[in-house]
């Protein structure tokens, strides 16, 4: 049986606005946005805690740099397409990250960023599912296609309707 290639949902320009607008209220933080993102994600999983460093001051950084990286990166898709391919088949490769894992670190980024921001609103939250959706999608299309068939959770874009993904809601338990 022949599968049809994964369609990946672009963020709209309007979308992309709201994710940098919001990411720039917070920009004079960034340490503190990665230390808040952290202690969200060890504490929606901490499964995961044994993947990163004990010493968590490198990694700050990074995450700091790849999420600036990302944001002025929106306007020009194509740009970072690759590189997230890449970076979606390094995480797997090297520290076993799977699908499920990037529901975490959603709404991880969003609790943090949600708690930072100088204003939050329905809209802005749908604006990051979006962008994190795409984030998401294009590293997971990157890590393996064997990866993407079992676990990935159904498409949630559909257009003209809101996201499916409810990331203040309780997140699905994430096995070994």
């Amino acid at each position: 049986m022949s599968r049809s290639p994964i369609q990946i949902h672009r963020p709209s320009p309007e979308t992309v606005e709201l994710v940098r607008r919001s990411c720039e209220s917070v920009a004079d933080r960034p340490i503190e946005l990665a230390e808040r993102f952290y202690l969200y994600l060890f504490d929606l999983a901490p499964e995961a805690r044994p993947m990163f460093p004990a010493d968590m001051t490198a990694q700050t950084e990074k995450l700091c740099g790849a999420l600036v990286a990302a944001i002025q990166a929106l306007d020009a898709p194509d740009r970072i397409e690759a590189t997230l391919h890449k970076l979606g088949a390094h995480h797997h490769r090297r520290h076993a990250v799977e699908p499920a894992h990037y529901l975490y670190v959603g709404q991880s980024l969003m609790h943090a960023v949600r708690d930072l921001a100088a204003e939050w609103m329905p809209s802005i939250g749908s604006a990051w599912v979006e962008v994190f959706e795409w984030l998401r999608d294009t590293m997971l299309a990157g890590a393996a296609p064997r990866v993407l068939e079992p676990t990935l959770p159904p498409a949630s874009f559909v257009p003209g309707r809101e996201s499916t993904h409810h990331w203040a809601g309780e997140p699905a338990r994430v096995g070994p």
